[in-house]
């Protein structure tokens, strides 16, 4: 019997090492925030207010290493021509130390407040909930949107009170991490809509535009790939069949199809980790007029995650079966991955 008790004793302590806690933390200053000209009216208040409007919201990345603080701001002229800015940024006011993972903010997040300016001084406002003082400046001697970002132009900064946050202590066997996720080929596909056309390109192209959008799985264990693209033959691209009816010439419709897949997995986070975030690309995009019956890999030029695409346009028969999801990856009319560039994620518990 003692030695069942020590061995309760031990799995309870162990649950509870990693049990969610609340701290206390005091966030920093943010930055400043300038209102930007949204195009109604000039660039200047000429001392009509402005009526302004500011919030502050505290949210914690997905990841649950930093806090950050949403700032926006409004403000408006009272009288014509109604001169009109409004910003949103984001700050980082706290990162969590390594071990610890942030899980929210306990209590009240958002602080908002209202005025109209009636001076061209920086005017301090006390805050709610988390924050503690507003720091506004509407109308100032000169033009008020214009120029370099700083607390002399329309804008808002602001300090914070103490605030509670509820986090959790990583477990022992996956710490929070960056690593190189090396994705896994899963070859090509084929389309899922056709639309119209004989099902043969002829070597009229086709047009291909491919895109893919990296994301993290629903369970947070896997990243999925997403994969669309359309291929349209174009009559001019050569000599096509004509048909003469009635004394006219008739060229028959282009062939034209798309394809979706989504939720293809492409790397697995290692055992007992979950994925918090893509650090690198999460879209991709290639395209090209096809002028062969050949497979042909072109570039994602713009950094995504997808270094090439593996793309199969027209080839030496029948291109597209009926219904085109019968067809054969590879051989027939389809869209791959030929190689996918090293991503960039954050692991932890």
């Amino acid at each position: 019997m003692p030695q069942l008790l020590v061995v309760v004793f031990i799995m309870l302590a162990a649950g509870a090492a990693h049990a969610d806690r609340v701290i206390t933390i005091q966030p920093q200053a943010t930055g400043v925030l300038c209102a930007q000209h949204t195009g109604r009216g000039d660039r200047d208040f000429y001392g009509n207010g402005p009526e302004v409007e500011a919030s502050a919201t505290l949210i914690v990345d997905r990841d649950g290493r930093r806090l950050r603080a949403r700032l926006t701001m409004f403000a408006r002229e009272t009288s014509p021509d109604w001169t009109t800015a409004d910003g949103i940024q984001d700050f980082v006011v706290w990162t969590a130390p390594e071990g610890m993972t942030l899980v929210g903010v306990e209590g009240s997040n958002r602080a908002y407040v209202s005025y109209t300016d009636v001076d061209h001084e920086q005017d301090v406002l006390p805050g709610t909930g988390p924050v503690r003082q507003f720091q506004l400046t509407g109308d100032t001697d000169g033009e008020d949107l214009t120029g370099p970002c700083s607390n002399r132009r329309t804008s808002v900064q602001v300090l914070f009170e103490r605030v509670q946050l509820r986090v959790r202590d990583e477990a022992a066997g996956c710490p929070r991490r960056l690593v190189q996720a090396y994705l896994r080929n899963p070859g090509m596909f084929c389309p899922t809509w056709r639309n119209h056309g004989d099902g043969d390109f002829y070597g009229n192209g086709p047009q291909i535009s491919a895109a893919a959008v990296l994301d993290i799985g629903p369970d947070d264990r896997t990243l999925q790939m997403s994969l669309t693209w359309e291929a349209q033959e174009n009559p001019w691209y050569g000599e096509r069949i004509r048909y003469y009816y009635w004394g006219r010439t008739y060229t028959p419709p282009s062939d034209t199809v798309m394809g979706s897949h989504g939720g293809i997995d492409v790397w697995t986070a290692p055992a007992g980790c979950r994925i918090h975030e893509i650090r690198s690309g999460r879209r991709s995009a290639g395209g090209q007029i096809d002028d062969d019956h050949d497979v042909n890999v072109v570039f994602d030029r713009r950094g995504g995650f997808v270094h090439s695409f593996r793309l199969m346009g027209d080839r030496d028969g029948t291109d597209i079966a009926d219904p085109p999801t019968q067809c054969t990856p590879g051989e027939m009319h389809s869209v791959g991955v030929q190689a996918f560039r090293p991503v960039t994620v954050v692991v932890g518990p």
